[in-house]
């Protein structure tokens, strides 16, 4: 009897063992799965199929179950990457992209007898971010864009203003979409950060926002309407006039000055925005990184008349223009030298339509001229005589006004323009509004325009229909020691 006992407790402690180990088992087999039975879909999740050279990417295994419920299996997933040149993956899904290598890398999971692959692109990586404007003023109400450029470790450049991450601090007078337009609200003033991320790089702007547009510069409001614009009695790439209708814009009433200048220089230098070194100005941030924008110590050129004072143990330096020149119409620039000025700000250079109607007056005066005509008295150029007492440049406003109520449109520094030159333009060019830029500009092969002649022009060279260029093969050779600045902002 008692044999029998042991016999059967034997056996029922066999089954037992044998039902433990069947479920010791199914539960390894969970563990490493050979497959799921119910799944409906394996696949590989990411935030984003796309990552820099350089940077990383989690990426996750999920399975979806037949009853719709998912489960996150990455740990439990075997990653692999081919052909593992620009990149690799390790046992949790996080891929990390090889510093300086572009490329597509297919990623594969494997979870028991699921698989799947992904393509994931590996693209350039940014080494330096930068936005504009950068200090700007915008009335309550009003829309202001942000643009944003970049300067990939390859050298090459690009705008990113649509990719960038824009965020907007203390968000209390203002909101930013992400294609970088800053929308003010209605009533609200203050000051607002705008920050842009990209690549783990950051650039922040400062918008003041006041009730009545705020500005650093005098300007006279030009009001929408038509004008004729060229001259059929002047040169060829004057011909045809024709009839243009022009927006409303404000359009500085003075040429830059040299004290205005020096005061960007100071603001921009303390946020890295230029590089200082032995007089040369040059891009700090893109676009046109490293590119010349101006000379500050340029003999060839003339008098120094903006010097930059160290600084100290909390101070940056600055600069400053000498005595007796705070006054005059900044020259020593190249084209990159006045588009950057304006950028920083939030303003623009006039196009060549803007220009000439503001030239003209309202009257479509030949010159740009108290009454359209030329003498000693009414413009500084070459030679003396009358109120022109100047051998070269003279502070702005030595002259009377034109109709607009705008100084120096004739004569003192030439005056870049924003379209590139084309000598053809005009035979083609739109009725409404045109701009003579093509698309994204570059650094070389380009022709620069300036408009309205200079304190050594003839009446001639300084008519408001001459179309004088520079055109310099090499970006840093066009610093030109005659032609400034006159700042454009469009009307909303």
């Amino acid at each position: 009897m008692e044999f029998e006992l042991r016999t059967k407790f034997s056996m029922i402690l066999s089954l037992l063992l044998l039902f433990l180990l069947i479920f010791s088992f199914r539960c390894s087999d969970n563990d490493n799965p050979t497959g799921p039975m119910d799944a409906a879909k394996f696949e590989i999740r990411a935030d984003d199929l796309s990552i820099y050279s350089g940077g990383r990417m989690q990426l996750n295994a999920i399975l979806t179950n037949s009853d719709g419920s998912t489960t996150d299996v990455t740990p439990q997933t075997l990653w692999s990457n081919s052909p593992a040149l620009v990149g690799t993956i390790d046992g949790n899904g996080l891929f990390t992209a090889i510093n300086n290598v572009i490329g597509i890398e297919t990623i594969r999971a494997e979870y028991g007898s699921e698989v799947t692959t992904v393509d994931v692109e590996v693209t350039r990586r940014a080494g330096f971010l930068g936005v504009s404007p950068v200090l700007a003023s915008v009335q309550s109400g009003d829309d202001l864009q942000f643009m944003a450029a970049v300067t990939f470790q390859d050298g090459s450049e690009g705008l990113a203003t649509d990719k960038v991450a824009w965020s907007v601090s203390p968000g209390v007078a203002a909101s930013i979409e992400g294609n970088g337009l800053l929308k003010t609200i209605p009533g609200m003033t203050g000051i607002e950060t705008v920050q842009a991320s990209y690549h783990g790089l950051i650039a922040n702007s400062e918008v003041e926002i006041q009730l009545q547009h705020p500005s650093r510069f005098d300007m006279v409001e030009i009001p929408a309407g038509v004008f004729e614009m060229g001259d059929d009695n002047g040169l060829d790439d004057e011909k045809p006039a024709h009839e243009v209708f022009v927006s409303a814009f404000e359009i500085g009433r003075y040429e830059v000055t040299n004290a205005e200048y020096a005061r960007y220089l100071t603001e921009a230098f303390a946020r890295s925005e230029i590089r200082h070194e032995h007089g040369f100005i040059s891009k700090g941030k893109p676009p046109f990184l490293f590119v010349g924008l101006s000379k500050i110590d340029a003999p060839e050129f003339g008098e120094q008349v903006i010097v930059f004072v160290p600084g100290g143990l909390v101070d940056e330096g600055r600069f400053e223009a000498l005595a007796g020149y705070e006054n005059r119409p900044v020259a020593s620039l190249h084209w990159f030298g006045a588009t950057a000025f304006c950028d920083f700000y939030g303003l623009r250079l006039p196009t060549e339509a803007e220009w000439e109607k503001a030239c003209r007056g309202g009257l479509q005066l030949e010159y740009g001229t108290e009454d359209g005509t030329i003498s000693g008295d009414l413009a500084n150029l070459a030679g003396t005589g009358g109120k022109d007492i100047f051998e070269t440049d003279a502070p702005v406003g030595s002259f009377p006004p034109n109709p607009f109520g705008i100084y120096d449109m004739t004569g003192n520094v030439s005056e870049f323009i924003f379209d590139l030159y084309d000598a053809e333009y005009y035979q083609n060019s739109p009725s409404v509004d045109p701009s003579g830029r093509p698309g994204p500009v570059t650094i070389e092969n380009l022709i620069w325009i300036i408009r309205g002649g200079r304190w050594n022009s003839s009446p001639q060279e300084a008519r408001a229909a001459r179309r004088a260029i520079i055109d310099e093969p090499h970006p840093n050779a066009g610093v030109s020691a005659w032609s400034g600045i006159r700042v454009v902002r469009a009307l909303p």
